[in-house]
């Protein structure tokens, strides 16, 4: 979003314009809306799809955690489910998993109000975004486990994870490191996360 030309509108308004968009979804920050994959160089909308590497790795991320959170009753969402990230903010990560009964609103598309796990992987228009104000926004969520923010051209993983005393970060680098999550019985090797992707 430039600086030049927010576009400000209410909740209401919103939730209007983004289910009337079908060719880009549009996330919400206080009452200025911004496209999901953010603005490319010109100020215009920057589309999905630019990125090989992004795609493989979502698509081999959405595999490998739907292969072993499936099983266990979670249920995953891939880049179109809208997710309540506190008051005011509305988002849609890359991956979203929930663990449990979903809560969801009653809008159109409907908000995912308890996600357990989101992963963002980043693009040049959406990383600073990504690190700051979704990590800020992201851990205020009171369902959420842990937060994952992927390169999507070399093997780094970190993770965001929630525990008793406050958030902490925890990084796996390089393609024969491991993800090994506690809190959600995950090891994830990140040859996996990259197969096919050219480092």
């Amino acid at each position: 979003m430039t600086d030049a030309q927010p576009l400000r509108m209410t909740v209401e308004e919103y939730f209007a314009f983004d289910a009337a968009s079908p060719d880009q979804r549009y996330e919400y920050w206080d009452g200025v809306v911004v496209p999901v994959h953010g603005y490319d160089e010109t100020g215009t909308a920057a589309m999905a799809g630019a990125c090989p590497s992004h795609n493989q790795v979502t698509f081999n991320l959405a595999m490998l955690l739907n292969g072993r959170l499936g099983p266990r009753g979670c249920r995953g969402g891939a880049g179109d489910q809208r997710v309540c990230m506190d008051a005011g903010r509305y988002g849609y990560p890359d991956l979203v998993f929930v663990c449990g009964e979903p809560e969801y609103t009653d809008d159109v598309p409907p908000v995912l109000l308890n996600p357990t796990l989101l992963i963002e992987v980043a693009s040049p228009s959406t990383a600073g975004r990504d690190r700051g104000r979704k990590l800020t926004a992201y851990t205020r969520i009171e369902s959420l486990a842990e937060y994952w923010m992927v390169e999507p051209d070399r093997a780094e993983v970190t993770r965001v994870v929630g525990r008793a005393d406050g958030w902490g970060l925890e990084f796996s680098l390089g393609p024969d490191a491991t993800v090994e999550s506690a809190e959600l019985a995950l090891t994830v090797p990140l040859a996996d996360v990259y197969r096919l992707v050219e480092l």
